[in-house]
């Protein structure tokens, strides 16, 4: 026991010292982050108001606080017990309108990933992707997606299913 209190000292000595230092080099600021001890009336507030409570000397806040964590804790391990609503089955989606525009090898192979997607937003992502990749069968720029249709500058449309 010794041993650990000449440590503690040690090292307490050794933080001051160097806190010290560095009072002697930083601005008054600094200084000011810098001060170390504890303020006595401080301290007393900080107890009083967190270890109060449990005597009576607070109000009703802290009391409430303090018995919505209880509940907290008593009733987590029951939530995470009910059972969340089962995933949903994708619905079946025709691609064949996409495979015909499906003209080059790499958006043969993000249909080809949207096709074996099984999540609703991973196979969104995917033709997401495809429409971002895909030009304009007319003028070759770029096409966006809107409402289900596929939409070019210079007019073209397309509609999906």
């Amino acid at each position: 026991m010794q041993e650990v209190r000449n440590s503690t000292r040690f090292l307490l000595r050794s933080f001051k010292a160097k806190a010290d230092q560095l009072k002697l080099t930083a601005g008054e600021d600094v200084r000011e982050l810098l001060r170390f001890g504890v303020d006595q009336a401080s301290a007393r507030s900080t107890a009083l108001s967190f270890f109060g409570g449990f005597f009576g000397l607070q109000s009703i806040a802290w009391q409430a606080h303090v018995v919505a964590m209880i509940f907290g804790f008593v009733a987590a391990p029951l939530v995470m017990r009910i059972p969340v609503g089962r995933q949903r089955p994708l619905k079946p989606m025709s691609f064949t309108q996409w495979q015909a525009l499906a003209t080059t090898l790499e958006l043969r192979s993000i249909l080809e990933e949207a096709e074996r997607a099984d999540i609703p937003e991973i196979r969104d992502a995917w033709l997401e992707k495809f429409v971002h990749a895909m030009r304009c069968p007319q003028c070759g720029g770029p096409v966006k997606m809107r409402f289900g249709r596929l939409t070019s500058p210079c007019g073209w449309r397309g509609r999906l299913g």
